[in-house]
C-alpha cells in the first residue's frame, strides 16, 4: 500500500498507516550525563553509536553511575525502541535484552501500547530507507 500523501513509500500487503501518538504509551528524551560521563558505575550508558539497527550494542557502551531516581526515570526495558534526535538522526535500536542501562540526553524512548515490533524491523527496508532520503532532501 502506498501513503497517500507519498508514492515512493510503500508498506507491506495487509498492513496499514497508523499515527505514530496513536500507538505510543510514552516517549521521553534522554539523560544528560554532565557529570557521570568517565565516573565508573553499574549502570550501562546507551548513544547513537551503541544503536545498531535493529539491536542495542550494551557490552561496547559505557558505565556511569546514576542515583536511583535517574535510572528509573530513563531505564531501557526490554521493548523500548530508541532513536537518535541529533547527529545521525534515525538511527535507532530496539532493546531485546534486559540489561541495567540508560539512554543518552541525544537519543528519544519510544514505549508502545502493543508489540510494534515487526513494524519497527520494516525500518530496515530499502522502501524505509527511500522514505527517510525524501525526508532528508524534502
Amino acid at each position: 500500500m502506498t501513503h497517500p500523501n507519498n508514492s515512493l513509500t510503500t508498506i507491506p500487503s495487509g498492513w496499514n498507516w497508523v499515527v505514530i501518538k496513536d500507538i505510543t504509551k510514552e516517549h521521553k528524551q534522554g539523560f544528560y550525563a554532565v557529570d557521570a560521563i568517565g565516573k565508573s558505575g553499574d549502570v550501562k550508558y546507551i548513544r547513537i553509536t551503541d544503536l545498531m539497527i535493529p539491536t542495542i550494542d550494551f557490552d561496547n557502551s559505557p558505565s556511569i553511575s546514576v542515583s536511583e531516581k535517574d535510572y528509573e526515570s530513563f531505564r531501557i526495558d526490554v521493548g523500548d525502541f530508541l532513536i537518535g534526535r541529533s547527529g545521525a538522526i534515525g538511527r535507532y535500536g530496539i532493546c531485546y535484552e534486559d540489561r541495567k542501562a540508560i539512554f543518552a540526553s541525544y537519543l528519544i524512548r519510544f514505549r508502545f501500547n502493543q508489540n510494534i515490533i515487526e513494524l519497527l524491523r520494516w525500518g530496515e527496508s530499502p522502501q524505509a530507507f527511500a522514505a527517510q532520503r525524501v525526508a532528508d532532501f524534502g
